[in-house]
């Protein structure tokens, strides 16, 4: 995609602050505001778009807000702006971002050291060992995508990408937060004059082959953030409703799972093993852990 001369200008003025041996907030937030990932990468191709980092912030608040230490999952993170929402409303979380572009990865270790990156492609990665998480964000590739086409998953059989994210993510973590597109979703909420039920035959595919229902957010309408930088797309932030599973329900090393041992090492860095991971609730669905108390205080 060619920049304009002002985009230009921005991006090169975002690239300017990696060279600094620390930011400071407002810096990481210009960065990913003017850091435009389609000036190097053909984006459409690989359906990865940078969620705005105003939309990200109310995302993250989907997740909770607290200073308790919680272990956190980004699935595709980019160059780790959904790392940095969580940081940011849970300063004492320990997240863990998983990306395959290595050019990505080297730029989100210098917004984010604190973060776990690991550059490894998901069909790849050895999720158990990766461990469970108590919570998963993630803005996944957006349809079908020729890079995630070998991916492997639980139980989707489909060809979409952000579905497949979503099956992978629901045996990692009790809860998900996402951003697909609004024509994915079971509900339009964004841009539009009121709330609305729909689906599709590939909706219907992956909630009959999951169970992951995609539950409504408090409010957030994606048309009043800033916009996407390569695409024109209307997405919906949804917090996904499942019950609990676990590698082990579908048999680790299976035909089901052949990701689970590859033969193909990761390219990953600074690995850190989660030791104490939380326990998988019995039924993880969204409304029952509010009910429980198992979703973090969004003011505490």
């Amino acid at each position: 995609m060619k920049l304009s001369k002002q985009n230009r200008k921005h991006h090169s003025a975002a690239l300017e602050l990696l060279t600094k041996d620390k930011l400071t907030w407002e810096e990481q937030q210009f960065f990913f505001d003017n850091y435009f990932e389609c000036a190097d990468f053909d984006v459409s191709k690989a359906g990865a778009f940078f969620t705005p980092s105003d939309l990200a912030l109310d995302a993250a608040l989907e997740n909770g807000q607290t200073d308790k230490e919680i272990h956190v999952l980004d699935l595709c993170a980019g160059i780790g702006v959904l790392s940095w929402a969580v940081l940011t409303r849970c300063p004492n979380a320990k997240v863990t971002a998983v990306e395959q572009n290595p050019k990505w990865v080297e730029i989100g270790k210098k917004l984010l050291p604190e973060v776990n990156w690991i550059c490894a492609d998901l069909a790849e990665l050895d999720l158990v060992e990766l461990g469970y998480f108590d919570s998963v964000v993630t803005n996944p590739p957006f349809g079908r995508v020729p890079t995630l086409k070998s991916l492997k998953c639980p139980r989707y059989t489909g060809s979409e990408a952000h579905y497949k994210v979503l099956d992978i993510a629901s045996v990692m973590a009790p809860s998900i937060t996402a951003i697909i597109p609004q024509q994915s979703c079971s509900w339009a909420y964004s841009k539009k004059r009121s709330f609305s039920e729909q689906t599709s035959k590939q909706l219907d595919r992956f909630v009959s082959e999951t169970g992951i229902q995609f539950g409504m957010n408090m409010g957030i309408d994606t048309s009043s953030y800033g916009s996407f930088k390569a695409t024109n797309i209307t997405v919906e932030v949804v917090c996904c409703e499942y019950e609990s599973a676990s590698w082990e329900d579908f048999g680790v090393g299976s035909n089901v799972l052949p990701f689970i041992k590859c033969d193909v090492a990761p390219k990953q860095t600074n690995v850190v093993p989660i030791a104490d991971a939380p326990d998988i609730p019995s039924n993880n669905k969204r409304r029952e852990q509010l009910a429980a108390g198992h979703q973090l205080d969004m003011f505490g």
